[in-house]
């Protein structure tokens, strides 16, 4: 198969890789942050691997944005007084089940989802005055680090990664016109006008670079948990030499 060394890969990360680090070692809220940064990370790996495999290339990029998005996030709580970000990271799940439950509009049904509500909305009230947020600013509400993922990536000297890789996702993500000519250009047939002939060389980055961000993500883990992943069975740039343009 055409993409057989990459699918191998992502295979070990999944079925043997992933065994070395477990729930029970995050027994710290930071370590518990880094835990699921790190689950998550396979889950979009393996993502990534069933849509190539289904040909949705495109749409596999998608994701890679999202695991782009969260190295920046991972290598940002971590790089820097991490205790204090990571606490601030779980601070703001309050602001986010207060702006959920405002979108919703939903009313409590019985005493207990009214003192849930209002559990939440006290906590809320605290979160905002120990950050001094001003509710009536998207930003100040929305941005968990107080900054955007493009100042979050320059922070911690990713900002080529930004800039190249998820900018140019970017145009996928939001439908850019930008996109439309190629994808149909692409179309399989007018039955399956709905999936686009791969892209082999697309195809090969996006899954270079996935796996690249996991053992980035990896390598972050294994110094945060104190952990010994198995060697890596893979050579990053023996791939990228022979499948990547140059």
């Amino acid at each position: 198969m055409k993409f057989d060394e990459f699918n191998e890969t992502i295979n070990d990360i999944i079925a043997v890789r992933r065994f070395s680090l477990q729930k029970k070692f995050a027994d710290t809220l930071p370590k518990q942050v880094i835990f699921f940064h790190y689950v998550k990370t396979l889950s979009l790996l393996d993502a990534i691997q069933i849509l190539v495999q289904k040909d949705k290339t495109n749409e596999a990029g998608i994701i890679l944005r999202s695991l782009l998005n969260l190295f920046i996030n991972l290598k940002w709580l971590t790089s820097k007084d991490p205790d204090k970000r990571m606490q601030r990271y779980a601070d703001f799940e309050i602001i986010s089940k207060k702006r959920k439950m405002d979108l919703y509009g939903h009313l409590p049904e019985n005493e207990e989802e009214k003192r849930r509500m209002k559990e939440i909305e006290d906590q809320y009230q605290e979160i905002v005055k120990k950050y001094n947020l001003n509710p009536k600013d998207w930003k100040s509400m929305t941005q968990w680090s107080g900054k955007s993922i493009r100042q979050m990536a320059r922070d911690e000297g990713l900002l080529e990664d930004y800039e190249k890789v998820y900018s140019s996702l970017s145009f996928e993500e939001h439908t850019d016109p930008s996109t439309v000519t190629n994808y149909i250009s692409r179309s399989m047939s007018e039955e399956n006008i709905y999936i686009a002939n791969p892209d082999d060389d697309l195809t090969a980055l996006i899954l270079w670079t996935a796996i690249s961000y996991y053992f980035r993500v990896e390598d972050v883990v294994a110094e945060i948990f104190n952990v010994d992943f198995p060697e890596k069975t893979v050579n990053l740039t023996t791939l990228a030499d022979k499948y990547l343009k140059q």
